[in-house]
């Protein structure tokens, strides 16, 4: 026998067609326990899968036993779908008249009128689909019957995907089908929907317990189980990984088109300049895992990252039960070398150092890259430990620049020790280090902001820098009968209304109110003078910083949440994930992750993820415009 579905004249459009994967009822069954649930859908909101024109012909098979089509779809198993049989197609035939009475051709946009099909996914209250298939469909069979929606996944569980069913209430005819459609990836036959929600969680930086409330709350079914929350994890990992290995040897290759067209000849490995920087996942050096990138100067792209752990979960499991020595152990190790976490023997703190030693030897092989410039953290020991690794051999130096973002926070951890230093003393003069005409914390951040511009504005120029620096000092201690702006920038450019005011004959300058005392001057200059040292400032002569690493960290620290514990397989797909976004933009990535699943890329997929990497983008212009820089400033200046 074959079912027909034929759609009532009055409500054309209110149908859509699940072309795959419909399993097969035995209508001699109607009565079975299956159906029980006619007309009490506990699950009130599903996901749909769109994918119905409603111009197509479907016919429905015979229907088996029910029984038969109970076959386990657990939770538990790798599949959500662990049937042996697959699916078979819906086969319905769709009957649409076309003097609708509800909606006409003058209603429709010619845009509507030339494609009425529907695609993606949709969060649909099952209440209101059956309610509006009673409205536009009867059996074809019967051709009285009207059509009730059934929710046949009590037996068939398949976490985010229900089993739904059309039953007629004449004839008890039966069409069942999944409301998503089963990807096909390496053999196994796994609901997309289910797969895609833990990328998703994991882009949230959640994990199944977020994804658990959220269902709760809009009342969807259970998502899958943590057995297949984890291998659907590890499946990700995996992609993600050989994706963004692609992704980073683009990155390379970017980097040495750039040197082919400033004269490189392409002969040897390529020379360039990489920023180097840590972060680890806890705060201070407690922290299990951390993660070292590098990053080019000329691109602002990662070329190669590593992450870095002191601890294995399952060895440790091993080791508690004091059975980490016996032969029981070594047989077990030798399957799980390749996935053991424990690559790192050391504290916390060098790994830095290690991870940069590491990235450092493998840039030739990997990118036939030589990091030959080293901007980093001026106290860190990365550097020299890179140094002394020697990994392009004894002739090739690699050169040290400091971060100027660094160098400039120096300033203010100086002035605060200082602070601490005279908390509570009085000076020569009766009064204390801080106080008005003194030292307070707004002049302290003044002061950390001006020597910073007095670096960057004069890029290249260690002698200028030095002056600058001194500068900032004496014109705050000076007064209208004692000016002292010997130091300050000359001409009608300079910053210093004193010295403008001398070269153009004008009258612009205004003495501060509150000028610093001679007693504070004295016990400020050393710090000055420290921090103006021509060593220091020729290290950061360039004005290279860091602040791509710390962008990156960002991205990855959303992904993968401070604080909270993350499986070995969470911190490798999301340390890919962040890298991927980081350098080719979400569309681009996740388009490639689609495609690597044989899961298509939809209108909203796309729509989607162009605004988040649009928006990404206009907030990077926003806060390096000189209208961000002006508002932090003021924000900071309301913080002190």
């Amino acid at each position: 026998m074959s079912v027909k579905v034929s759609l009532k004249s009055s409500d054309k459009g209110s149908y859509y067609n699940q072309e795959e994967y419909a399993s097969e009822f035995d209508t001699t069954n109607s009565d079975s326990s299956l159906y029980s649930r006619e007309n009490n859908l506990n699950s009130s909101v599903s996901f749909l899968k769109l994918t119905s024109p409603f111009e197509q012909s479907f016919e429905v098979e015979d229907i088996a036993a029910a029984s038969s089509v109970a076959a386990a779809d657990t939770c538990d198993n790798d599949d959500d779908n662990n049937d042996d049989e697959s699916d078979k197609e819906m086969n319905i035939t769709w009957e649409v008249n076309s003097n609708n009475e509800n909606i006409s051709d003058s209603d429709m946009s010619s845009d509507d009128q030339e494609d009425v099909s529907v695609t993606g996914r949709a969060l649909i209250q099952l209440e209101i689909l059956q309610k509006k298939i009673n409205q536009a469909a009867i059996c074809s069979t019967c051709k009285t019957g009207e059509l009730n929606v059934i929710d046949a996944s009590e037996i068939n569980k398949s976490g985010l995907c229900l089993k739904l069913a059309f039953r007629c209430n004449e004839c008890h005819s039966n069409t069942v089908f999944d409301t998503d459609e089963k990807g096909n990836f390496e053999f196994s036959k796994i609901h997309n929907v289910n797969r895609l929600s833990v990328l998703a969680m994991r882009m949230m930086g959640k994990s199944r317990n977020a994804l658990l409330k959220f269902c709760s709350i809009l009342d969807l079914p259970s998502p899958v189980n943590y057995g297949p929350y984890k291998k659907h994890t590890e499946t990700w990992k995996e992609i993600a990984t050989e994706i963004i290995e692609e992704n980073l040897s683009e990155a390379a290759e970017e980097i040495q088109q750039l040197k082919r067209n400033s004269g490189w000849d392409g002969e040897g490995a390529c020379k360039c300049s990489v920023s180097v920087d840590g972060s680890w996942a806890h705060v201070g050096y407690s922290s299990r895992f951390g993660f070292v990138s590098v990053i080019s100067v000329d691109t602002g792209k990662v070329l190669d990252y590593v992450t870095l752990s002191n601890e294995c979960k399952a060895c440790k499991k091993w080791e508690r039960e004091g059975k980490a020595h016996t032969r029981d152990f070594l047989q077990w190790f030798v399957e799980h070398e390749k996935d053991c976490t424990l690559n790192h023997d050391g504290s916390a703190k060098t790994m830095e150092a290690q991870g940069a030693v590491i990235l450092f030897r493998r840039s030739e092989e990997k990118h036939s890259l030589q990091y030959t410039t080293y901007v980093g953290d001026g106290d860190s020991s990365a550097y020299g430990n890179v140094v002394d690794s020697r990994p392009y051999g004894p002739n090739i130096i690699i050169a040290k620049e400091d971060c100027v973002g660094h160098i400039q926070g120096r300033m203010g951890k100086h002035l605060r020790r200082l602070d601490d230093q005279y908390k509570g003393r009085k000076l020569e003069d009766g009064k204390q280090l801080t106080g008005k005409g003194r030292l307070t914390n707004k002049l302290m951040n003044s002061f950390q902001t001006f020597y910073g511009m007095a670096i960057r504005n004069n890029k290249g120029n260690v002698n200028a820098m030095r002056q600058n620096v001194m500068a900032i000092l004496f014109h705050y201690a000076s007064t209208a009968e004692n000016p002292m702006h010997h130091f300050c920038p000359e001409g009608n450019t300079s910053w210093c209304k004193w010295q403008v005011d001398k070269d153009c004959g004008s009258s612009t300058y205004r003495p501060l109110k509150n000028p610093l005392s001679e007693v504070v001057v004295q016990i400020l200059k050393p710090v000055f003078e420290k921090l103006s040292d021509e060593k220091l400032l020729t290290g950061a002569e360039k004005c290279l910083t860091q602040n791509q690493n710390e962008s990156l960290y960002h991205v990855i620290w959303s992904y993968l949440p401070k604080g909270e514990y993350h499986s070995a397989g969470e911190i490798q797909l999301g340390t890919a994930l962040a890298v991927g976004h980081f350098n080719s933009g979400m569309a681009n990535f996740n388009t490639k992750l689609f495609e690597k699943t044989n899961i298509s890329v939809g209108d909203n997929n796309k729509r989607l993820w162009t605004n988040i990497d649009s928006t990404r983008i206009r907030h990077s212009l926003n806060k390096t415009s000189e209208k961000g820089k002006k508002r932090r400033k003021q924000l900071k200046a309301m913080e002190t």
